[in-house]
Parts: C-alpha cells; structure tokens; sequence
C-alpha cells in the first residue's frame, strides 16, 4: 500500500474539484474527489483518508452535516477536516466548524502555496494524533489492542451488523491455570506466555480480524463475515493450536499451555444488543468452559450442534 498521503477532497463545483486535484497531484499528494456529502462519507468510511477539504456550502448535505457525521466515526474520528469556503468575513461559520471540530479553513479563491501549507499542517496534526491513538489504544505488554480498541471495534461491527446484516463473531479466550505459570516459574515466564499467545492470534487472524488483550490473561478475537458454524470452527482450530504450543524457558525447560474459549455470534444476537452485551455473553460461556473442565470451546448459549442449528436470538443478550 502506497504512504503517499491521501486527501479526500470535496467539492460539489467540478472545477473546484479539479484545481484542487491539480495543486494536490503536484505536490506529490494523493487526491481522492467527492462531488457531494454523503458520496464524501462514503469514500472516507470505505477508506479513510489523511486530511480532508471540505466545501461548506453544498446542496443537500452541507460541510458541517458533513464533519458531524465524520466525527461519529470511529476510524474518521480524528482526521483532519480543512473547510473551504467563499465567506472570508463570516466569522459565526468560522467558530461553527471549527466548534464541530474543523482543524482549520482556507478561503477561496486561495493561494496554492497556502493551500499546501495548511495540507501539510494537518497531515502533521494527523500523524501526531495516530501515534496517541496508537498509545492509548495498545497494550503496551503484546502490542495487541486494548479493552478500549475492542470496544471500538465491536460498536464498529454492530453497527455495520445492524446496517448492512454483515455477520461478525467474538472469541473471548482465557489461559487456563495461568497463576501456577506466574509461581511456577516467575512473571517474566509469565509474560514471554502472553506474547507468545499473542503472536500466535496475529498469525491465525485475518487480516479484517481484529485481535486485543483486555484483561490479565484474556484475549478476544473478532471475526468479520463469520456465522456461529464458522466461529466455532475457528475457536476449535485455535484451541487445538494453543495446545500444541510449547514456549521455550530457561534451562531448556518449555512451557505447555492451554486455553478455554467462549464464543457469541450476530446469529444469535437480540436487535437491541449493545457491546457489553456481547462482551457479557462471551464470558458467560468463557466461565462454563471454565467450569467444564478447561481446554474447551464453549458456543453462547451453551447449546448442542443441532440446537445451535436452530437456535433462536438470544433474549438475555440485549443489555
């Protein structure tokens, strides 16, 4: 993939659009073109670009409606929202996009060289705000994402559920006896478990997956496109996998571990369920997994292969 900045560009006035495309081509950007505000959100939620000029007035869907709607998602967030406007002396629309969370504005007609400044002022703003977002979003023990980005991404994925009926599913897996690892043979044992536990997850994910700690020794999985035949598949095949890891130590010594897993799928979610009702319904079956013995893969409800066949959405899990 290219790191050749990317900047949507929206403008309902072709030539508008085409003198931006022209300075921004020249100064080695990659320009990406919107002719009006829902085309705009459209582009930015299926690709989500470096910085953004935005027109403010345009039919139907003007630039504040949409820098709202940009500021509702997640993964557009914190991209940097340049206004373009005729109005120099309007100063209530300037404090207006900028109160929504512009990062600046540009007048027509403007100054190429301005215009690129500007550019470059928010791409900087944009690199400083992902290396934030990457902090606060990490876990700095096995860089995997943390109980805040898998809160992100499970919205994320109900939201597209309930938009679009795409299919997801959550795999909650919990190291079985993991304190007897931390006495056994100390914290930094325990920690060389964790990492190797992650690197694994990354390498059975894909690439739409999205993998995170969010508790000591707990990890989830989130499978995009994945109905509940599929997800218990997967839990199995990584069970199966985890069993087989032996994680070297000191002395030669290797460290043999196990896991238990609880699974929830969109199959089987209330229309009203929220993320932590989802995240609840996956420990439920995490704790009967537990209970069951360990080293197992226990689907939410607790149902046989038949039953989970023609199982009915779960009633509990809109909470």
């Amino acid at each position: 993939m290219s790191n050749t900045p990317r900047i949507l560009v929206v403008d309902d006035q072709a030539t508008n659009r085409e003198l931006l495309e022209a300075i921004l081509e020249e100064e080695g950007f990659r320009p990406t073109l919107a002719g009006n505000g829902r085309e705009a959100l459209s582009l930015a939620a299926s690709d989500p670009p470096d910085a953004i000029l935005l027109d403010v007035a345009m039919p139907g869907m003007d630039g504040f409606d949409v820098c709202r709607h940009l500021q509702q998602n997640l993964d557009t967030a914190l991209t940097p929202i340049i206004f373009v406007t005729a109005r120099a002396d309007d100063t209530e629309s300037v404090c207006h996009g900028l109160a929504l969370g512009a990062h600046d504005y540009i007048t027509k007609p403007f100054d190429p060289g301005e215009l690129v400044a500007r550019v470059r002022a928010a791409l900087r703003l944009k690199a400083q705000n992902d290396r934030l977002r990457r902090l606060t979003l990490t876990d700095p023990l096995t860089g995997l994402g943390n109980r805040r980005a898998i809160s992100g991404h499970i919205k994320s994925r109900l939201s597209r559920w309930r938009r679009r009926q795409e299919p997801f599913a959550l795999l909650m897996g919990d190291i079985d006896h993991f304190k007897r690892i931390n006495d056994t043979h100390g914290h930094e044992a325990g920690d060389r478990v964790l990492k190797s536990l992650s690197d694994l997850f990354l390498d059975v994910a894909r690439a739409e997956d999205a993998v995170g700690r969010i508790g000591g020794e707990e990890f989830v999985i989130l499978l995009d496109h994945a109905h509940r035949a599929t997800a218990i598949q997967a839990a199995e095949r990584l069970r199966e996998r985890v069993a087989r890891l032996r994680i070297p130590w000191n002395a030669g010594t290797q460290i043999a571990i196990t896991l238990s897993i609880g699974v929830i799928s969109s199959d089987d979610l209330a229309p009203a369920v929220r993320e932590r009702g989802i995240l609840r319904c996956a420990d439920d079956a995490l704790y009967r997994a537990k209970e069951g013995g360990r080293d197992r893969v226990i689907y939410y409800p607790d149902l046989t292969p038949e039953e989970i066949r023609d199982a009915a959405p779960c009633p509990t899990a809109a909470a």
